[in-house]
């Protein structure tokens, strides 16, 4: 009997070691405040980046209980991915900022100096809307967020960017110049880029085209008095921010770390 109980317990032991493993979950890791004084929040980017970004610091704060500093080194000059890299790879202000850093949101536009998508496509350059195309802006972007990372080192970083919203004042230029529809498909191709950039590399992303522009890119952020009739502001009024900063806050606080 002893012996017919033990090949039974055996048995047992055998059939529950092959019960596959169940899987583990990863759970996201937030933002500590053990041990934090302050956060140190950093701003990268040009003219996107202005405006909102007091609001999302004050979230910050009423969110994690803890002091914030920000830094903006956003820059109106800094007008294309390709400068925006450079800088990060050579200036040694941003990079020691980037390595001390506990949340940056950032982005990097494909260069609108050139009238917001008024450049004339040629046949070699394809469907170019931009100072840069799609294509080389992808590949900046990604390189961006790979610097970032790398200046982060192991402490992780809080690391966001948005996508690019147009106001009243851009598709007005549009119509006027007859390259709506062109420009229309431009700002879909390069905030699609984005989000496919964004996915791949873990990059928590406020979809703020969508929100003020709807998913066709099409609707008028006027009409949900996100900006004013008028107002030459090519980005938003003080409404559209506190819903920018909001975004930028429903994403959490969520701390990228080098795998």
């Amino acid at each position: 009997m002893k012996k017919a109980i033990l090949i039974l317990t055996t048995l047992i032991m055998i059939l529950s070691s092959c019960k596959p493993n169940k899987p583990v979950v990863t759970e996201p890791t937030i933002i500590s405040k053990e041990g934090k004084q302050v956060i140190n929040y950093l701003i990268l980017g040009d003219a996107w980046m202005w405006d909102w970004n007091k609001f999302y610091a004050q979230y910050i704060q009423e969110d994690l209980g803890i002091s914030v500093i920000t830094h903006n080194l956003s820059d109106s000059d800094k007008l294309s991915s390709t400068m925006l890299l450079k800088s990060l790879k050579k200036e040694a202000k941003i990079r020691e900022q980037v390595s001390t850093a506990d949340i940056i949101t950032f982005n990097a536009d494909p260069g609108f100096s050139n009238g917001f998508c008024m450049n004339k496509s040629t046949e070699k350059e394809g469907n170019n809307c931009f100072d840069e195309t799609i294509e080389n802006w992808r590949k900046n972007f990604r390189s961006i967020i790979h610097e970032i990372k790398l200046l982060a080192g192991s402490k992780g970083v809080v690391l966001q960017t948005m996508t690019f919203q147009h106001s009243p004042y851009f598709s007005d230029m549009w119509k006027k110049n007859d390259r709506f529809n062109e420009c229309i498909q431009c700002w879909r191709d390069l905030n699609q880029a984005l989000l496919e950039v964004a996915r791949e590399e873990e990059i928590q992303t406020a979809n703020v085209y969508q929100v003020f522009n709807g998913l066709d890119g099409l609707q008028n952020p006027e009409d949900n008095g996100y900006d004013t009739k008028g107002d030459f502001d090519l980005l938003s009024n003080e409404s559209g921010y506190v819903v920018i900063a909001g975004l930028f806050r429903s994403l959490g606080y969520i701390v990228f770390l080098p795998q």
